[in-house]
């Protein structure tokens, strides 16, 4: 599972930042909570996008389906 994170972070390296900048943003601005939420929520949804685009190896997974 780490492979595949580590995948995600090699091709998009920049989504993380935004979570991270933008939940702390809205932590500041808005409130603590919900930087945390938005926080939590964002790293989540990394997981779950690394979980289906890359493989084991951490390789981006081909989509065409040959046989």
């Amino acid at each position: 599972m780490l492979k595949r994170i580590g995948g995600l972070l090699r091709d998009a390296w920049w989504i993380p930042l935004i979570v991270v900048f933008g939940s702390l943003f809205i932590g500041a601005y808005i409130h603590p909570l919900v930087g945390v939420v938005t926080f939590v929520a964002g790293c989540l949804t990394l997981v779950y996008f690394a979980l289906l685009r890359y493989d084991d190896e951490g390789r981006e997974k081909s989509d065409d389906f040959r046989l």
